[in-house]
């Protein structure tokens, strides 16, 4: 009697030494699946910011290329001006800041800007908080009377 006792006590430690090793093992697939479950969401978080700080940069761009007096432009769509020259921005998640240098040259004006657009609002929690986007244009418009 007693060796059956021990022959069931052997398979009941057995059965329990597997359901607890297989529960181990499902623990750890279920921790490797959520951080990369966590990781892509970070990366799409960073992506759709990198997104939106260009398209927001882009949009600037393409308001300034042809212009003659792109500092009127961007002090009358509410840029404020530092002591050095650079125009900064809020516009709702993001921080535009515009340097722009104009030559003047025989048939024209030469205007080179450069763009940083960079996520402004404070959220310890996003991994994209220190993101900047910049964008260099230059852009020569030329003097009508020259060309003709």
């Amino acid at each position: 009697m007693q060796g059956s006792a021990q022959n069931e006590n052997s398979t009941s430690n057995a059965l329990l030494t597997e359901l607890i090793i297989v529960i181990l093992f499902f623990a750890l697939t279920a921790v490797t699946a959520l951080q990369l479950f966590v990781g892509a969401n970070q990366k799409s978080q960073t992506n759709q910011s990198a997104q939106e700080a260009m398209l927001c940069a882009t949009n600037w761009a393409e308001k300034l290329t042809g212009q003659t007096d792109p500092a009127s432009l961007l002090l009358a769509s509410g840029f404020a001006q530092d002591d050095s020259g650079l125009y900064s921005l809020r516009e709702g998640e993001y921080m535009v800041q515009v340097s722009v240098t104009t030559e003047q040259k025989p048939a024209g004006v030469l205007m080179h800007a450069s763009i940083v657009t960079q996520r402004s609002v404070e959220d310890a929690e996003r991994p994209d908080q220190g993101l900047k986007i910049p964008m260099a244009i230059a852009t020569y418009v030329a003097d009508p009377e020259v060309a003709q």
